[in-house]
């Protein structure tokens, strides 16, 4: 004989339970946001994203953020309505993560710190640590990291990249707002998995 149903109540109550015990709690908690910036080529999207699936953390990517809410891939966004355009919502987008609850891991594009309002409300806010890389490591990273189409290896610059100098304007524009950082990994030295392992220390 088959027993009789629950009712909505119970298994409201039941299903409440279950969720209550496989709630997703976060291995560390932090203060403020962890920022990361990095030069082109530094993988701070992949840093970050292996850093959250190791501590529980949340994860938001500032460029993916600004695709979302574009509809629109970066180079697109860029390319047809231009980098001033894309600088607005970048500048939006950020303030609004940072305000935003639980803390998490947030990633910048490599060119966000540029702009001193960004970097000012980064450092006020949230914890800065960049992913150093001196010139010639990001070239060859670009490099090793090239397709046979290489009209892409950054949105604002089509043509292929052939030559150390194409790298050194974008690199040294960046200096700057990266100097003033909370703390420095040297990517180069260390790679991905020794700065991730950095980042936990540090956070734990």
């Amino acid at each position: 004989m088959p027993s009789t149903p629950s009712t909505r109540p119970e298994l409201l109550q039941k299903a409440q339970a279950v969720s209550s015990y496989y709630d997703h709690h976060p291995l560390v908690q932090l203060e403020r946001h962890l920022v990361l910036a990095g030069y082109v080529s530094s993988d701070t999207r992949k840093i970050g994203y292996q850093l959250a699936a190791l501590t529980g953390l949340g994860v938001t990517d500032l460029e993916r953020t600004v695709e979302h809410f574009a509809g629109m891939s970066v180079p697109k966004l860029m390319h047809t309505k231009g980098e001033a355009e894309y600088r607005r919502l970048e500048h939006r987008h950020l303030r609004r993560l940072l305000d935003a609850k639980p803390h998490a891991i947030i990633t910048l594009g490599d060119g966000t710190l540029i702009n001193p309002s960004n970097r000012q409300r980064v450092l006020d806010q949230a914890q800065l640590v960049v992913l150093d890389l001196d010139l010639p490591s990001c070239y060859w990273r670009l490099r090793q990291g090239a397709t046979s189409d290489m009209d892409h290896w950054h949105p604002l610059y089509s043509e292929a990249l052939e030559r150390f100098e194409q790298v050194r304007p974008f690199h040294e524009l960046r200096q700057p707002g990266f100097a003033e950082a909370h703390q420095r990994i040297d990517l180069g030295r260390h790679g991905r998995g020794a700065a991730v392992d950095q980042l936990i220390k540090l956070i734990a």
